[in-house]
């Protein structure tokens, strides 16, 4: 089934405290599989396994206002739009102010009438208006697109002043024998559009 612990610290003890998180679980649901908490500690995106086998992100979410020991609430729960039991989806979450990113590195890419076998893909969700939505979704550049790709197996989120960054990890395909991989990299003006990918 599963179980998530949150560890935090007091700003006036120092000593930390932990939290234990726990969703309506089944056997096999894995929650807590990829974990992911936002800088101010009230968003905690995680990652278990749905009903139909397919995987999901369940968001949980926490009042600013209260303090740590305090339990935290399931607010929604995400599912890719090209999501399949074998797509790995979930594999890694990333949360960036009210954005949540997730890889599914075993997706046959964004051609769902072509898929490419293991090239992967990223979901990006966003909170607007009070819902999370699936925004975009990001696979390779489009020269790079390859069997056993694995895009989405690891990748970040970075800002400066004007831009956000999205640092995506792809360590295929293999190349007699030899997987060499690479990094791609997407950017996007501060909360504008979605984020283009830096060829």
């Amino acid at each position: 089934a599963g179980s998530m612990s949150v560890f935090g610290r007091s700003r006036t003890t120092g000593l930390f405290e932990e939290e234990t998180t726990k969703a309506n679980t089944v056997f096999g649901q894995e929650l807590g599989a990829s974990v992911d908490i936002d800088s101010d500690g009230t968003l905690l995106p995680t990652v278990a396994a749905g009903s139909t086998g397919t995987r999901e992100v369940q968001i949980f979410q926490r009042s600013t206002s209260e303090t740590i020991g305090t339990s935290w609430n399931l607010a929604t729960v995400l599912v890719g739009s090209q999501n399949e039991a074998s797509d790995e989806f979930g594999s890694h979450v990333r949360v960036y102010s009210d954005n949540v990113f997730v890889g599914a590195p075993a997706s046959g890419g964004v051609n769902e009438l072509n898929p490419i076998t293991n090239s992967g893909l990223i979901y990006h969700f966003e909170y607007s208006n009070n819902s999370w939505f699936e925004a975009e979704t990001y696979n390779d550049a489009e020269d790079d697109i390859l069997a056993q790709n694995k895009f989405g197996t690891s990748f970040d989120i970075t800002r400066d002043a004007n831009s956000q960054f999205l640092l995506a990890g792809v360590p295929g395909p293999a190349t007699g024998g030899t997987f060499h991989g690479h990094v791609t990299s997407f950017t996007r003006e501060l909360l504008v559009g979605k984020y283009l990918n830096n060829e």
